[in-house]
């Protein structure tokens, strides 16, 4: 689980569900490493993102979930900004 804020960066990084074996689960200083990432062509393994040996298919799924999370939380923001300018456009003034 990833949480963004305002400035569309990860704040934080939670694993709610590991279904491998727990020697394969990356240390805190590995998920460390997402910690105000925002999107960007640096977001990805061996670029900001180092590898962890032995465990390429969890960094993998975690560097796609960031990415996923980071896009989908820029279409919302987006959509939200248009609804406020549409719902702002049509206020009545007085």
């Amino acid at each position: 689980m990833f949480v963004v804020d305002g400035a569309a960066k990860i704040q934080r990084l939670e694993m709610l569900s590991f279904a491998e074996p727990e020697e394969y689960i990356p240390r805190g200083k590995w998920y460390a490493q997402f910690l105000g990432k925002k999107l960007d062509d640096d977001l990805r393994l061996k670029g900001d993102i180092k590898a962890v040996t032995g465990a390429t298919m969890t960094a993998v799924a975690t560097t796609d979930a960031a990415r996923r999370t980071l896009a989908l939380h820029a279409v919302i923001a987006e959509r939200e900004k248009k609804a406020d300018s549409a719902a702002g456009a049509a206020a009545p003034t007085r």
